[in-house]
């Protein structure tokens, strides 16, 4: 039970503190405009990774949530640690075919 706890307060503070550094680094972390832009696209590539291996992984029930800091997807149920592996993973396999696709 203490691991779960541990598990869930790390997950929040990692959730809303990302973010945060992510968008930071798109205003203040860039020159020309067109790597804001490219960044940006990017992003939108490794997240869609990340719900397209949800959708999969639970057949289209996801659950959209608001945050201070974006919106957060979770699903009805508990994850396993192989599932968890495949939707984590699934962002930079996502980033890796695009970029594989775009050469």
């Amino acid at each position: 039970m203490h691991n779960h706890s541990l598990k869930k307060k790390l997950h929040n503070l990692i959730g809303y503190f990302l973010p945060m550094l992510f968008w930071i680094s798109v205003i203040f972390g860039f020159d020309a405009p067109g790597v804001a832009v490219l960044t940006l696209i990017v992003a939108v590539i490794h997240e869609l990774g990340h719900i397209t291996a949800m959708i999969i992984l639970h057949g289209g029930k996801i659950i959209p949530r608001g945050h201070a800091t974006g919106f957060r997807l979770s699903t009805s149920h508990d994850n396993s640690y192989k599932t968890e592996a495949l939707i984590l993973s699934a962002g930079p396999l996502a980033n890796l075919a695009a970029g594989v696709l775009f050469l």
